[in-house]
């Protein structure tokens, strides 16, 4: 920038340079052109906190369009904090030798200055307070001020940072604030807070800020003092600096800031009519400006006045969302861009006296500046702001709901599939069962099966051993032959004589021997029993009925009973029993033969496929149903 300034201007701007110390050059030349390159007034404005300058109007040429007129923004450090070159602030006016006088009034004034920081130190530690009257009256500590905002400063523009000689913030300040003017802040007077009107400033488009919020403060008392109403003060945020910013910044709302100093006479008359005027605090409560003071013998006060370079107390500022401006365009677009976001700016500043009505400070000047120039020219960009607001709120909100909705729909879709694949496991395992199942069945049936094989094949090498064993009994054996018919399942019909002593075990035997298959020929039967029986003796019937005895029953073993035909009569096997002793066997007779079970090892099945016996002949001299 400075290579393109004339050579007077470049003489000008060293000039300006050199007093202050080599400060910000864009600062400077920023200075100079407000005064028209003026270094005396330029030097009158950095160290006497002379009034600003209207700047000279842009002229417009026929290459450069028309432009609005240009609104001034007092914005030297846009970000608000780091150290720099004091802007001018309103103040009075001063000479040049009172310039150069200043600094050595101040060194002479140091030693009044450690003890007046003593004295203030010993009588805070006491609680005892110090009366004003003497701060007023005595000429040497009417300079503090000045020594402690003012002349401490360097060249490089640095401050001395003063000690906590009262802390507690900005709710300790408020609270003194309402003690000393007998005034209370709205939020405390239950008329609510500013912060309260954000709803209705940012949820109504196409309206001013005044025209959106004025319908929820009206009937509000104000304190109008012609009315016999309560004082009110505003309702200050009771919170840091910072955190102040970040609240103007995040809700795109027009803060201002209050910063006053104890040591300043003009200080007590400030509290007393600016800021309990009922017309400035109505207009920032209906415009929803965000307030926030303290006296800069806090630190927190005190670093918020080295950020917007106070010099000269009481001191107001108010700040806004403004979009960034090129270094060759130093007036702001309404339409915020959504390359390069809009940074907090430092609109205008305002100190010196609130007497007369026209001091800097005064409500009048104020609610003048804020209806008439501030809020004009700010409204339509902040209106942009809300609305951009709105539309990300809104879009977010939609957001949130299309991801719940698709966090919805995924859950039902694993909902689904975890269901699908557990039935689908259910079944599986089902299946599984089932099959285990089929297979012990399978086992289990083969295992049946090879185990009634068995024991048909040991009934059936019991069956051949039998017959090997009991060979036919003789007819003219011992006692009286007795000659009986027997009718076989299968339909064919024996004659057999039994010797007179035969039993009961003899006859079952010979019917026994009648279910073997003709496959099987007598000559290979075998001749020791198929199991080993412990028999005290020796012959054949008794090794069998001594193995009868040994199985579950004698039916069982058997496999069929015997009765006779007729009348009928059930002939049941017992051991030892002759057949001359049976009554329905007397004489001799017919008796049929009737399988128990169907079996692989029944009698029955041995029966299929056998060839009939030849009967002996047709008359047997005995009458049965049959015949």
């Amino acid at each position: 920038m400075a290579s393109s300034l004339s050579p007077s201007q470049q003489q000008a701007l060293a000039q300006v340079l050199e007093f202050t110390g080599n400060a910000d050059t864009d600062v400077a030349v920023g200075v100079l052109s407000a005064v028209d390159w003026d270094v005396q007034r330029a030097a009158e404005m950095i160290f006497g906190g002379g009034p600003t300058p209207t700047p000279a109007p842009v002229p417009v040429t026929p290459s450069t369009p028309a432009i609005m007129e240009e609104f001034e923004i007092d914005d030297s450090e846009v970000d608000l904090g780091g150290p720099g070159t004091p802007r001018p602030t309103p103040g009075h006016t001063a000479s040049l030798p009172t310039l150069l006088l200043r600094p050595l009034l101040s060194l002479l004034s140091l030693p009044l200055t450690l003890l007046s920081s003593l004295l203030r130190l010993l009588l805070t530690a006491l609680r005892i307070p110090l009366p004003r009257a003497l701060l007023t009256n005595y000429t040497p500590f009417r300079g503090l001020t000045f020594l402690r905002f003012a002349s401490s400063a360097n060249r490089n523009g640095a401050r001395t940072h003063p000690r906590n000689a009262r802390g507690g913030g900005a709710e300790r300040w408020v609270r003194e604030l309402e003690e000393e003017t007998g005034a209370v802040c709205l939020g405390r007077a239950g008329l609510g807070s500013s912060s309260a009107l954000q709803t209705t400033s940012t949820s109504e488009g196409g309206s001013s800020l005044t025209n959106r919020a004025g319908n929820a403060v009206d009937g509000m008392d104000f304190g109008d003092e012609e009315e016999g109403g309560r004082r009110m003060l505003p309702d200050f945020a009771l919170c840091g600096y910072e955190e102040a910013l970040r609240i103007a910044q995040r809700e795109a709302r027009i803060a201002c800031i209050v910063l006053v100093s104890e040591e300043h006479d003009d200080v007590a008359e400030f509290k007393r009519t600016t800021l309990t005027s009922p017309t400035f605090l109505r207009t920032l409560h209906t415009n929803n400006i965000l307030t926030w003071g303290g006296d800069v013998s806090s630190p927190e006060a005190h670093s918020a006045a080295q950020k917007l370079h106070a010099t000269t107390f009481p001191f107001l500022a108010f700040l806004a969302l403004q979009p960034p401006r090129t270094p060759r365009s130093h007036t702001p677009s309404h339409t915020p861009s959504n390359s390069t976001p809009p940074q907090l700016t430092v609109l205008s500043r305002h100190a010196g006296p609130s007497t007369p009505s026209s001091g800097p400070t005064s409500a009048h000047t104020l609610t003048t500046h804020l209806t008439t120039t501030l809020l004009p020219r700010i409204t339509p960009f902040l209106h942009t702001i809300h609305a951009q607001q709105r539309t990300r709120a809104l879009e977010r909100a939609m957001r949130e709901e299309q991801d719940r909705a698709f966090a919805l729909g995924a859950q039902r879709d694993r909902d689904r599939l975890t269901q699908k694949a557990l039935e689908a496991e259910t079944a599986r395992l089902q299946q599984q069962q089932e099959a285990e199942a089929r297979e012990e069945a399978e086992r289990r049936r083969q295992r049946e099966e090879e185990e009634e094989v068995r024991r048909a094949e040991e009934r059936m090498a019991w069956r051949r051993w039998t017959r090997r064993s009991f060979a036919q009994a003789d007819a003219n054996g011992g006692g009286k032959a007795l000659r009986l018919a027997i009718r076989l399942p299968t339909g064919q019909r024996l004659v057999h004589t039994f010797a007179g002593d035969a039993d009961l075990t003899d006859l079952y035997a010979y019917i026994d021997a009648q279910f073997i298959p003709a496959s099987l020929p007598s000559s290979e039967d075998p001749s020791s029993p198929p199991t080993s029986v412990s028999s005290p003796s020796s012959t054949p019937k008794a090794i069998l009925e001594t193995y009868i005895a040994s199985a579950q029953s004698a039916s069982a073993y058997w496999g069929f009973t015997v009765a006779s035909s007729f009348p009928r009569v059930e002939i049941p096997w017992e051991k030892g029993v002759e057949l001359a002793g049976v009554k329905a066997l007397e004489g001799g007779g017919q008796v049929v033969v009737e399988v128990l079970n169907s079996g692989r090892s029944s009698p029955r099945a041995s029966l299929d496929g056998k060839g009939k016996e030849k009967e002996e002949g047709d008359d047997d001299g005995y009458d049965t149903e049959e015949d």
